[in-house]
């Protein structure tokens, strides 16, 4: 990525609070999404931003000015089909902190992308874990672009309390953290091909004792691009054209190169990785835990 789109990334931080009408466009420009046009920041709003950023006690992830993110975001071990109605798929995401300092409050955002633009919100389900919090599941809730991107943050759940509420991972300097992560899609979604990209954001989380309330964020890490198949449930029918021997064989088309794993507020262990071969349409899902019904 060049130092000029780098910057221009980094400068649309303004996602307040991650609530994503502000900066709606912002994924498809940073993850190379169709139609991806960059929606300036108003000038006001910048200059906002850039005063608040002054105040911030959080330190920021790596340099602003660096061309490349400080944090590497790694789509691994995930599933190339999904069946609607079955089980959950299981996957992780790596986030490396390529920096010599921690980075705190990190944020994945997770974009999918519809051939046939027929995935809704509420077909997607999404939960992710906290390493070193064993059995702490957290929900991602979703919101639809006017380009038919469904947009998921790994934020806290809502209505949660203060106590229960998650403020993002920590990576400490030159470790990755390994995210647990687990999706499946109702009975009613309809076979598509489907591309995912994971971006990663620092909120900038203000005291608000101090008046504050409103949280910005640096734009600080994508990952590559993830390919799957949704067929149906039911039927085992796959998207048109037919399924090819890569949809069904195989577990991910973002390979990485294995890197050790971090779990900085707990000794509690990784999650075991199990590999297990993609389903063939007649089956009821990439995994065994039954997805929930959409209410």
């Amino acid at each position: 990525m060049s130092p000029t789109s780098c910057a221009r990334l980094r400068d649309a931080r303004a996602l307040a609070a991650l609530g994503l009408a502000a900066g709606i466009a912002v994924p498809a420009a940073l993850l190379g999404g169709p139609q991806a046009v960059a929606h300036p920041t108003p000038a006001s709003l910048a200059a906002g931003i850039a005063a608040d950023a002054a105040a911030d006690e959080q330190p920021t992830c790596g340099d602003p000015g660096a061309e490349e993110f400080p944090v590497e975001a790694r789509i691994q071990e995930a599933p190339t089909t999904y069946a609607s109605g079955g089980g959950y798929g299981i996957w992780f995401l790596d986030l490396t902190n390529t920096t010599d300092a921690a980075c705190h409050a990190l944020h994945p955002v997770l974009v999918l992308n519809d051939e046939d633009r027929k995935l809704t919100t509420g077909q997607i389900q999404l939960k992710f874990s906290e390493p070193g919090r064993p059995g702490t599941e957290h929900r991602v809730t979703w919101e639809t672009t006017d380009r038919h991107e469904q947009i998921g943050v790994f934020d806290g759940d809502p209505g949660s309390t203060a106590a229960d509420d998650f403020l993002g991972f920590t990576v400490p300097a030159g470790a990755t953290v390994s995210v647990r992560v687990e999706m499946a899609f109702a009975s009613d979604t309809a076979p598509g091909r489907v591309t995912a990209h994971a971006a990663v954001v620092q909120r900038r989380h203000q005291d608000k004792a101090k008046g504050g309330g409103r949280e910005d964020g640096d734009w600080v890490g994508e990952s590559g691009a993830y390919r799957f198949v949704i067929v149906d449930g039911v039927t085992g029918e796959y998207p048109r054209p037919e399924a090819t021997d890569e949809d069904r064989d195989g577990r991910t088309d973002v390979p990485a190169e294995p890197r050790p794993r971090t779990e900085p507020t707990s000794a509690a262990p990784t999650p075991t990785r199990t590999h297990t071969s993609a389903p063939t349409p007649d089956h009821t899902g990439p995994a065994k835990e039954p997805a929930p019904h959409p209410s």
